[in-house]
């Protein structure tokens, strides 16, 4: 099980763990059941106190879309925090990281 792309982008999310301690990495593995985004990518902008979540989807056929509104951000970070939830922890992200450069 090698994640589309190789090796290389495992050995580099394992750099990146080894020389920023405070990085977190959590794998969510495609056989959990349960994933409200399958397929799809989002990304939520913070901007601290002065001013309100962005979020953002990508559309390969179509334009990107950015949302403002607090009940579109406030879905994204549900379903953000949701897969938080079913993703694997640190310490068993990284152990599988590390195995799949041992296959």
């Amino acid at each position: 099980m090698v994640a589309v792309g190789g090796v290389q982008p495992v050995r580099h999310l394992l750099a990146l763990l080894r020389s920023h301690r405070d990085l977190t990495i959590r794998v969510l593995r495609n056989d959990v059941a349960g994933n409200p985004s399958r397929g799809r990518g989002f990304w939520i902008f913070g901007f601290g106190d002065r001013a309100t979540p962005v979020g953002f989807t990508e559309s390969p056929p179509g334009p990107s879309t950015y949302y403002d509104e607090d009940a579109v951000t406030a879905a994204m970070r549900r379903t953000f925090y949701r897969i938080w939830e079913l993703a694997l922890s640190r310490q068993e992200s990284r152990r599988l990281m590390e195995s799949i450069l041992k296959e």
